[in-house]
């Protein structure tokens, strides 16, 4: 428990005594998960620049989670801001990564199966809505932005244990759940929703969510570590056409602000590489392979 000062709050689904109830969601956290290591903040500027920080400290336990019940000052790609409001989900994961298993060049499917992770908790908690990933980052439910994901590493903390070479990664996960997305003063790209916008008979209980939050990443890592050899689980690629929102819709391919002289390419959606890179076809049916930028729906390829 960090900064317990007393904290109410009904959309959460109950009330909350922070200095009471914190400790209790600590330990229910690290005895129903593989979690070795968890804190939890009334309030935190950003769950990620917290994670970063311990993360670099080689005597920190891992896995383990930063959750902030209230965000100030949260992050998302290419430097937008994820103000979230009371009764959201913004957590961290702190994971270390065999690096043999998944180079650092392929570290982008991590955001990918974070996402998958998300959108099958959402459907997990929430009946109805179409629920889906929008390559990189972002998932969408019923055409708006329900959660996104960042991944970042922290300065490098790389060791080998038991002959494998580990490295250390940062998950954030930003969630809408209970929150009130006019107060929330997130920015996104297109309209946001909640998952009580989904379900608005009552509360998502966030505790349950956050923990289901956590199983599902842990278990898509292990889906990518399982991914190679005689009994291989499907891969992130194998079983990204049932979580993708754009295959086969017209879409354009903006490059990041880092790639100098390069222009937006248009194209039909066709998936993902297996190193997790978005492939669009051109009008000219040549392909365009992109591994970073964003990307957004379009009416048709012109």
């Amino acid at each position: 428990m960090k900064d317990g000062s007393n904290f109410h709050s009904s959309v959460i689904g109950f009330p909350l005594d922070f200095r009471s109830e914190a400790p209790v969601w600590r330990e229910r956290l690290l005895a129903g998960t593989s979690l070795l290591d968890a804190e939890i903040w009334e309030s935190l500027p950003s769950t990620n620049t917290r994670a970063l920080e311990i993360a670099g400290e080689a005597e920190q336990p891992v896995p383990a989670v930063i959750w902030a019940i209230h965000q100030t000052a949260g992050r998302g790609r290419s430097g937008k801001s994820w103000l979230s409001g009371t009764g959201s989900l913004t957590l961290s994961l702190i994971l270390e990564i065999d690096t043999v298993i998944l180079p650092r060049r392929e570290w982008s499917l991590l955001s990918l199966a974070s996402g998958m992770a998300v959108c099958d908790a959402i459907r997990a908690f929430s009946p109805s809505g179409r629920i889906g990933v929008k390559w990189p980052n972002d998932v969408y439910a019923d055409g708006r932005k329900i959660a996104g994901i960042l991944v970042e590493t922290p300065r490098s903390i790389e060791h080998v244990s038991s002959s494998r070479p580990l490295s250390r990664v940062v998950v954030g996960i930003g969630v809408n759940v209970n929150n009130d997305i006019p107060q929330a003063h997130v920015s996104f790209d297109r309209p946001a929703i909640t998952m009580q916008d989904l379900f608005p008979y009552e509360a998502v209980p966030l505790f349950d969510f956050a923990k289901e939050v956590c199983l599902r990443v842990f278990g898509e890592l292990r889906v990518i570590q399982e991914s190679t050899g005689a009994a291989a689980s499907p891969s992130v690629g194998e079983r990204w056409p049932d979580y993708c929102i754009l295959t086969d819709c017209p879409v354009e391919w903006i490059p990041p602000e880092t790639i100098s002289g390069s222009l937006p390419v248009r194209g039909i959606c066709e998936g993902i590489t297996s190193a997790g890179e978005l492939r669009i076809r051109r009008a000219d049916r040549s392909e365009f392979v992109a591994g970073r930028g964003s990307v957004r729906l379009i009416d048709e390829v012109t």
